[in-house]
């Protein structure tokens, strides 16, 4: 059914979303509403998909409590998590893809070689344990989207 069809579409671009660190579980909840719907029922219990969601919104942050922890073990200061937070609400604000990513390791770099007055290979170390983290984190955000679409599939089948 074309229905089936577009719903499947529109989960597969959550997924494919998130592997961009967009926010891809939202379009996958997305698609389950639609789905309930277009068909006029209660295909997925709508406390499931309220579930889903506040998995979702607890998932947003996910990457960035990563991201925190994995400066914290590699030694950064409170100005790196700082600059990690701001960078972060910066390209938030902006709304741009690469400064959500970004933001947070430049502004983390540049408050602690220059506030905390680290030396180079110092505030490098931070950010590297910031980007490990990060990807943690991403990593952790893709895997709960792929959970959520799995709920669709397995609720379908």
């Amino acid at each position: 059914n074309s229905m089936d069809i577009l719903i499947t579409t529109i989960i597969v671009i959550g997924v494919l979303m998130s592997l961009v660190n967009l926010p891809g579980s939202f379009v996958v909840i997305g698609g389950m509403i639609i789905r309930n719907i277009s068909s006029g029922m209660e295909i997925i219990p709508y406390w499931i998909i309220i579930l889903l969601l506040i998995l979702a919104i607890l998932g947003t942050f996910v990457d960035n409590i990563f991201m925190l922890w994995g400066a914290n073990k590699y030694g950064a200061s409170k100005w790196g998590m700082i600059g990690i937070i701001l960078g972060f609400i910066i390209g938030l604000i902006s709304a741009n893809p690469v400064l959500i990513i970004v933001g947070p390791f430049a502004l983390a770099y540049l408050l602690e070689s220059t506030v905390a007055q680290k030396d180079h290979d110092s505030a490098i170390n931070a950010v590297k344990g910031s980007v490990i983290g990060g990807f943690a984190g991403y990593f952790a955000k893709f895997l709960l989207t792929l959970f959520i679409a799995s709920i669709y599939f397995f609720i379908l089948k």
